[in-house]
């Protein structure tokens, strides 16, 4: 192999290199990363406003409001407030929920949600579509 060979080969690596190092770092974001991008993404772009208020959560709103009276309910609930992040993928499913402070009405209501489908996220160029809902429960 010649050099112009080895130095395509070199550069190759170094791009594999540095999209497996973004995919692990993409997976390892920190609760608070995940809830600043979702954020940004829903103050910042018409289209996920658009989604968010006219498909995703008219698809959901009755099951959220369910969801939340049912997890309320159960014995051990607590009315303190949390914030849930989530990715809903190209398929409508929630997946890789988390939710802070940690309490039992929160991982109730992230268990519910995980069952929910809404319609398709629009694209932004990536896998999934992430999303941060703060929840505050008047008894």
């Amino acid at each position: 192999m010649n050099k112009k060979g080895h130095l395509i080969l070199a550069v190759g690596t170094c791009l594999l290199l540095v999209c497996c190092l973004s995919a692990a770092a993409a997976q390892s974001r920190t609760f608070e990363e995940r809830r600043h991008i979702a954020q940004a993404l829903e103050d910042n772009s018409k289209t996920v406003q658009g989604y968010l208020s006219s498909e995703m959560y008219p698809a959901i709103g009755s099951a959220m409001a369910d969801a939340m009276r049912n997890c309320f309910e159960r014995s051990g609930a607590s009315s303190e407030p949390f914030s849930l992040v989530a990715d809903v993928s190209q398929d409508g499913r929630f997946m890789q929920i988390a939710y802070e402070p940690k309490s039992n009405t929160a991982a109730c209501f992230a268990k519910a949600i995980s069952s929910f489908r809404v319609p398709a996220p629009p694209a932004l160029g990536q896998e999934s579509f992430p999303i941060v809902m703060d929840m505050t429960i008047k008894p």
